[in-house]
Formats: structure tokens, C-alpha cells, sequence
């Protein structure tokens, strides 16, 4: 029977439904909250954030859009991606200064991210998403899903097409500055020096020059101390080289000036010199040709010691370290199984047929390094880390600890 207590309630959830969510800004250094839901022709979204102070999620913004008819034929799973897109088109400003957990009933993350093979249009996704720090997480409570699946009901009746060209391409490129590099050799009677000559963006001048203990030609001098400018670069973190010299063997710009006559004289200098003094800390004598010690140093590890070895000596020869007892050796032809050798290198077989390139500890960080810190790559967060060297093809076994510890 209808009584004045119902009739209370009715009128609370009257109220209650007639007043919309009010809007309230971000609480800075608090994640927010993406909530994501597709139907058949529609796609909506709600940025929120969770406050554990008053236990209450407070809803930041919430948006929702028809769907073109093409895009009504993709998938459910492609849908949640495009909404995803759409989603950090319009909150971009709000979610490039948080981390934002996502909350659907897909994750998209994971589609793109482990799609062995990608077209033009994922592949364009997976870019316009690396900027921003989104992982995807489950949430039991219906708050927020319950007021994005209102949205469908108030949802525009025209569609428009999502924007999906890059913003701020002008704004958000970075313009690196680069370094110059001036290399000369010289050989006489005296023997042989080569000499370089780096210039910072702001002029400053660094030179380096060597002497070669070792039989060489005017080219191989040359050569030499192009490789030496190049590992001082390298040392020194450089980005961007210009490199200029006077060899059409190895550039086919010829320099002439003041620039490449200081590098001429520090390699005529290094030729005539006995040795390094004490005070000469970008001086140096070389025994052996670059290249000799690159082809030697490769050819003394082949692999010895590294977290594959083991499985590498068993696929070759079929036999065992001297150390691995009959436990060992039954991990070891068990892992074996996902391996193959192709070309004297080691390769792990992946559930998507790939194969990827096992590499060393050391390589391990320079490929982490490359690819978060590079000035042409976008910092990310540890998974998107880890997916992105695993979609260039390498494996190693500690690649989410690693990628943990560097981000």
C-alpha cells in the first residue's frame, strides 16, 4: 500500500535524479578516474575523482557523442578504443597532468598494445595515446558507470567525426639543438694522430686528439677519428651531431675553414707527441684499430654469462654447464622448448608467432634508455614501456622489473 513513507522516498529520488552531478575541479596530485561505455551508436565518457578524505567520488566533467555510421561496423573492442581516443581529445588538458586509472568493459590497452600486427588506424591510436599515463583497472562500484549509461539517453542526435590529427604538433614537438664535430687524421714521418673538435650549442669548443701506436693509412686515420668523435659524443649524450670533414671516403661534404684547421692541427699534434701528460685529459693512445677491438670484444663473450647461456649451449650442442645438477638440466630442456637459434643469435618464440631477439643485461638498458628517454620517444609508464620493446622484438626475463625500476 502506498503511504506517505513511499511517497517520501519518491520524491528524494525525484529530487535526486532532476539535480545533475555538480561539476567540481581536480584535486591536484590525485588520480582521476575514466569511466568509458559504448552501445551500438553511441559513445560516452566521465572523468571523476576519488577523494578518500570524504569518501566520495566527485565528477569532474562528462561528455558523450554519436557515433558516425562507419564506425557503428567496428567491433566492441575497437569501439572502446575510439572512445578511448575521443575521450582524450576532449579531457586532454585535465589528463596530461594526472594519472588517469580507466574503467570499461574492455581494455583497449591491451588490444592495442599486443596486436602483433598493426594497421594504419591502431597504429595512429597507439600514438595519440603514449602521452598520457593511462592504466586500466576494474571497479566494482556503479556510481560512475551509472551515470555515463545515463548519458546515452541525453546524447546528441547528429554525429560528428572525431578529430584524430595530432594537437599542437607545433607546441608539443621538441627542437634539439645540435652539437658540430670536426674530425681530421694526418700521418708523417712521425707516425699517425687524429684530432676532433666538438661545439656545444652554446660555442663551446672541446677538442680530443690521439696518437695510433699501430700501422695505419691516411683513410684508416680518417676513420679513426671519425669513431673517436663519435664515442666522445656518445659520452657526452648528444642527440644531435653534425659531423664535417674532409674525407670523401666517409662524408661526402668537404669542409673548409677555420673549424676543420683546428681539428688538422691537433691531429698533426697528436702524431708527433710521445705520450699523454698528466694534465691532457682528451689525449690518448690507441694499440689497435676500432674495429679490431668491436669484432674482439663480441667474439671473447658470445653469450658466456648471460641469463641465457645456458639455454644457448643446449640448443647449440646439446649439452649441459658443468654445474647445473639433473634438476637444472630439466628446467633447462623445458625452457629450451620456446627458444631457437637464427643466425648465432637467440630467439624466444612469442604466442603471436614473433620471434624475438634475446640480448644481454647490458643492451637491456640502452634499449630502456632509448626508448623512454629518447628526444624523439614520449616518456611512458613501466607497461606501456614493456609492450613498446616488446612490439620492436626483444626479450629478456626481467623486462617488467627493469622497466619498473627505470621509470
Amino acid at each position: 500500500m502506498w503511504n506517505e513513507q513511499c511517497q517520501d522516498a519518491f520524491e528524494k529520488i525525484k529530487s535526486y535524479l532532476m539535480k545533475p552531478p555538480i561539476l567540481v575541479p581536480p584535486v591536484p596530485e590525485k588520480p582521476l578516474l575514466l569511466y568509458l561505455t559504448t552501445t551500438d551508436t553511441v559513445m560516452r565518457a566521465l572523468l571523476a575523482q576519488y577523494l578518500e578524505e570524504t569518501r566520495k567520488e566527485n565528477v569532474i566533467y562528462y561528455i558523450s557523442k554519436k557515433m558516425l555510421p562507419y564506425k557503428e561496423k567496428y567491433s566492441p573492442l575497437e569501439k572502446t578504443c575510439i572512445a578511448l581516443v575521443w575521450a582524450t581529445r576532449k579531457f586532454r588538458h585535465y589528463m596530461l597532468a594526472y594519472k588517469v586509472p580507466l574503467i570499461a568493459r574492455m581494455d583497449p590497452l591491451k588490444y592495442l598494445m599486443e596486436k602483433p600486427v598493426q594497421d594504419g588506424k591502431t597504429a595512429k591510436w597507439i600514438l595519440l595515446l603514449l602521452e598520457f599515463d593511462i592504466k586500466y583497472v576494474t571497479q566494482k562500484s556503479v556510481k560512475g558507470r551509472a551515470i555515463v549509461d545515463h548519458l546515452a539517453h541525453c546524447s546528441p542526435k547528429e554525429a560528428e567525426e572525431i578529430q584524430g590529427d595530432f594537437l599542437d604538433k607545433d607546441i608539443m614537438g621538441i627542437e634539439v639543438e645540435s652539437w658540430k664535430m670536426y674530425f681530421d687524421g694526418a700521418t708523417n714521418q712521425n707516425g699517425s694522430g687524429i684530432g676532433v673538435l666538438l661545439i656545444s650549442p652554446k660555442g663551446t669548443h672541446i677538442p680530443f686528439f690521439g696518437r695510433l701506436n699501430f700501422p695505419t693509412t691516411n683513410n684508416a686515420t680518417e676513420y679513426e677519428a671519425c669513431i673517436m668523435g663519435l664515442q666522445a659524443s656518445l659520452g657526452l649524450e648528444v642527440k644531435e651531431l653534425e659531423v664535417y670533414g674532409d674525407s670523401a671516403l666517409i662524408i661526402s661534404q668537404y669542409v673548409l675553414g677555420m673549424k676543420n684547421q683546428i681539428a688538422d692541427a691537433l691531429a698533426t699534434m697528436a702524431s708527433m707527441m710521445d705520450g699523454p701528460k698528466k694534465d691532457e685529459t682528451r689525449s690518448k693512445q690507441k694499440e689497435e684499430p676500432a674495429y679490431y677491438m668491436t669484432i674482439e670484444e663480441d667474439e671473447e663473450r658470445n653469450g658466456e654469462g648471460e641469463w641465457y647461456s645456458d639455454i644457448l649451449q643446449y640448443l647449440k650442442d646439446g649439452t649441459y654447464s658443468e654445474s647445473a645438477n639433473q634438476n637444472d638440466q630439466l628446467t633447462i630442456w623445458r625452457l629450451s622448448t620456446n627458444y631457437i637459434i637464427c643466425g648465432e643469435r637467440l630467439y624466444r618464440r612469442s604466442y603471436d608467432g614473433i620471434h624475438l631477439l634475446c640480448i644481454t643485461a647490458k643492451e637491456a638498458q640502452q634499449i630502456i634508455k632509448e626508448v623512454h628517454e629518447s628526444s624523439y620517444g614520449p616518456h611512458m609508464n613501466a607497461h606501456m614501456l614493456l609492450r613498446k620493446i616488446m612490439r620492436q622484438g626483444y626479450h629478456w626475463t626481467t623486462m617488467e622489473a627493469d622497466c619498473m625500476a627505470h621509470v
